[in-house]
């Protein structure tokens, strides 16, 4: 998946410490009361940090309304958040599901085009039958061998040199190697 050169060419770069920074005051401003539905600072921010500026308005609208919606519930699975997109939006939206689930529950991986070509995967083509259920299972792999790679000598070595690095900031091992993944291309 990932060698210690790519990691030690990515970790320290600017892209990831800002990177970082950001995603951590989107955590924090994520926990705090209120809907971020009303938090114009915050849909500005998460927006440009999970490129959510490009789809149409009515889209990131619905993402922000299931961000909300996700941390009021108190069971969120990725079947759940993107079967309601989709039913909701009429897309299969793989990656904004991700992202929104990420937000509440950071032990889960994020699905970005990037992170799957580092890990060997590829999302079900547009046409294909049964693609909500094709999504999912690609997800459910991407935590699996992210999962795995994590508990790998340079899994470990990647989360090491995190800490050291990131040390200002708690944030999950998944997320540590999301970072890394998101910005080896």
């Amino acid at each position: 998946m990932l060698t210690r050169q790519q990691i030690d060419r990515v970790i320290g770069s600017r892209k990831v410490v800002d990177g970082v920074a950001e995603y951590c005051w989107l955590q924090s401003r994520l926990g705090r009361p209120g809907p971020v539905t009303r938090d114009l600072e915050f849909q500005a921010r998460f927006s440009r940090f999970y490129g959510l500026n490009r789809p149409a308005a009515s889209l990131r609208r619905l993402v922000f309304r299931e961000l909300v919606s996700a941390t009021r519930r108190r069971s969120v699975s990725y079947p759940g958040v993107l079967t309601r997109l989709h039913r909701l939006h009429g897309s299969v939206e793989a990656s904004f599901a991700s992202k929104i689930l990420a937000s509440v529950d950071p032990s889960q991986p994020v699905i970005d085009k990037w992170v799957l070509r580092n890990t060997g995967l590829k999302l079900p083509h547009f046409g294909s039958r049964d693609r909500v259920t094709k999504t999912v299972r690609v997800h459910r792999e991407l935590k699996r061998r992210c999962g795995r790679f994590l508990r790998t000598g340079v899994g470990r070595y990647l989360v090491r040199r995190f800490r050291r690095l990131h040390k200002a900031y708690n944030v999950t091992e998944m997320k540590m190697l999301d970072f890394i993944l998101w910005q080896t291309r």
